[in-house]
């Protein structure tokens, strides 16, 4: 997974690892662009928001994610936010953040599915 995390001092992605237990419980299979994450970056945990599914590059040792947090923003947002990052020379992070959900999303409805049940 590649990650951009949500530190002032860094505008920049970071690659991490899946753990295994995210596979056998099916978290995995939540992470998509824009999905909310807790990483450890320098010893802290920080939030951050995938960027890549499956980055190109040789494997090497990753420090697996910390957290699934919850649903973010949709790839077409993110790619919004990083041209409005790069016009009005922002950091994307904030832009991201700005797009984010206010309180934690576990998922999306489906397209389709009515929110509100029927009376």
């Amino acid at each position: 997974m590649r990650v951009l995390t949500d530190v002032v001092a860094v505008d920049r992605e970071f690659d991490y690892a899946v753990p295994a237990a995210w596979h056998r419980d099916g978290r995995a299979t939540r992470l998509v662009e824009g999905t909310m994450v807790r990483v450890t970056l320098h010893n802290r945990r920080v939030g951050g928001w995938v960027t890549a599914v499956n980055p190109a590059g040789e494997p090497r040792q990753l420090l697996p994610l910390a957290k699934l947090v919850g649903a973010g923003p949709p790839a077409e947002v993110l790619d919004l936010a990083g041209w409005a990052a790069t016009r009005w020379a922002g950091r994307r992070a904030t832009f991201y953040g700005t797009a984010s959900p206010p309180r934690v999303v576990e998922s999306l409805p489906r397209s389709g599915e009515s929110p509100v049940p029927p009376a």
